[in-house]
């Protein structure tokens, strides 16, 4: 089934990191290279195209801030003491959408 949404969902994580392999499972904190201002970005641009809110959002529990990032997201895979923040999946940023807010799992 064929779902709009969600293709503009993943349309916008894909281009946000760069990564043309992402689907619903896919971690969007863990697997991919969004983090700091990347994932202000994404939430940004989640926002401007749906208009989903996201005040409730602890941004710190999911993502570091850019200061924090580490320099060589390459080596992210092989060093995850560095990723230590709850894991956020597209399918969780999909239903946040279509809900119109965050909210925690």
């Amino acid at each position: 089934m064929d779902d709009p949404i969600l293709d503009k969902v993943l349309e916008i994580v894909s281009h946000i990191s760069g990564t043309k392999k992402i689907s619903e499972a896919t971690s969007i904190n863990h697997d991919l290279p969004i983090d700091g201002d990347d994932a202000y970005e994404l939430l940004k641009s989640v926002k401007n195209e749906f208009g989903t809110d996201f005040d409730r959002l602890d941004f710190h529990r999911y993502f570091h801030d850019e200061g924090e990032v580490f320099p060589f997201p390459f080596l992210w895979n092989w060093l995850p003491f560095i990723r230590k923040k709850k894991n956020l999946t597209v399918r969780h940023l999909f239903d946040a959408v279509k809900k119109g807010a965050w909210f925690d799992e």
